[in-house]
Protein backbone atom coordinates (compact mmCIF):
# COMPACT_ATOMS: atom_id res chain seq x y z
CA UNK A 1 0.00 0.00 0.00
CA UNK A 2 1.53 3.29 -1.07
CA UNK A 3 1.71 6.32 1.16
CA UNK A 4 -0.94 8.06 -0.97
CA UNK A 5 -3.35 5.16 -0.45
CA UNK A 6 -2.65 5.24 3.28
CA UNK A 7 -3.33 8.99 3.34
CA UNK A 8 -6.66 8.46 1.56
CA UNK A 9 -7.59 5.69 3.99
CA UNK A 10 -6.83 8.03 6.90
CA UNK A 11 -8.87 10.81 5.28
CA UNK A 12 -11.77 8.40 4.81
CA UNK A 13 -11.65 7.49 8.51
CA UNK A 14 -11.56 11.18 9.43
CA UNK A 15 -14.62 11.84 7.24
CA UNK A 16 -16.51 8.99 8.94
CA UNK A 17 -15.55 10.34 12.35
CA UNK A 18 -16.77 13.80 11.35
CA UNK A 19 -20.07 12.32 10.16
CA UNK A 20 -20.48 10.59 13.54
CA UNK A 21 -19.68 13.85 15.34
CA UNK A 22 -22.29 15.64 13.22
CA UNK A 23 -24.89 13.03 14.21
CA UNK A 24 -23.93 13.46 17.87
CA UNK A 25 -24.36 17.24 17.55
CA UNK A 26 -27.83 16.77 16.05
CA UNK A 27 -28.77 14.38 18.85
CA UNK A 28 -27.56 16.94 21.43
CA UNK A 29 -29.63 19.66 19.75
CA UNK A 30 -32.71 17.41 19.97
CA UNK A 31 -31.97 16.73 23.65
CA UNK A 32 -31.70 20.47 24.25
CA UNK A 33 -35.13 20.99 22.66
CA UNK A 34 -36.58 18.23 24.83
CA UNK A 35 -35.09 19.87 27.94
CA UNK A 36 -36.68 23.20 26.99
CA UNK A 37 -40.05 21.50 26.48
CA UNK A 38 -39.75 19.79 29.87
CA UNK A 39 -38.90 23.13 31.49
CA UNK A 40 -42.21 24.54 30.23
CA UNK A 41 -44.24 21.60 31.61
CA UNK A 42 -44.63 22.94 35.20
CA UNK A 43 -46.06 26.19 33.81
CA UNK A 44 -48.55 24.22 31.70
CA UNK A 45 -49.51 22.14 34.75
CA UNK A 46 -50.10 25.31 36.78
CA UNK A 47 -52.25 26.77 34.01
CA UNK A 48 -54.28 23.56 33.85
CA UNK A 49 -54.70 23.59 37.65
CA UNK A 50 -56.25 27.07 37.41
CA UNK A 51 -58.77 26.03 34.74
CA UNK A 52 -61.43 24.62 37.10
CA UNK A 53 -61.39 27.88 39.08
CA UNK A 54 -61.88 29.86 35.87
CA UNK A 55 -64.76 27.56 34.86
CA UNK A 56 -66.42 28.06 38.25
CA UNK A 57 -66.03 31.85 37.95
CA UNK A 58 -67.62 31.77 34.49
CA UNK A 59 -70.49 29.65 35.80
CA UNK A 60 -71.08 32.17 38.60
CA UNK A 61 -71.04 35.06 36.12
CA UNK A 62 -73.50 33.19 33.91
CA UNK A 63 -75.82 32.61 36.90
CA UNK A 64 -75.66 36.29 37.83
CA UNK A 65 -76.53 37.34 34.27
CA UNK A 66 -79.44 34.89 34.15
CA UNK A 67 -80.74 36.20 37.46
CA UNK A 68 -80.67 39.84 36.30
CA UNK A 69 -83.81 41.23 34.72
CA UNK A 70 -83.39 41.61 30.98
CA UNK A 71 -83.55 45.43 31.27
CA UNK A 72 -80.51 45.54 33.62
CA UNK A 73 -78.25 43.30 31.59
CA UNK A 74 -75.28 45.01 29.98
CA UNK A 75 -75.45 45.23 26.22
CA UNK A 76 -72.76 43.00 24.70
CA UNK A 77 -72.03 43.56 21.04
CA UNK A 78 -70.21 40.85 19.12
Amino acid sequence: MSSIQKAFAVMSRIQKALAVMSSIQKALAVMSSIQKALAVMPSIQKALAVMPSIQKALAVMSSILKAMPVMCRPKISC
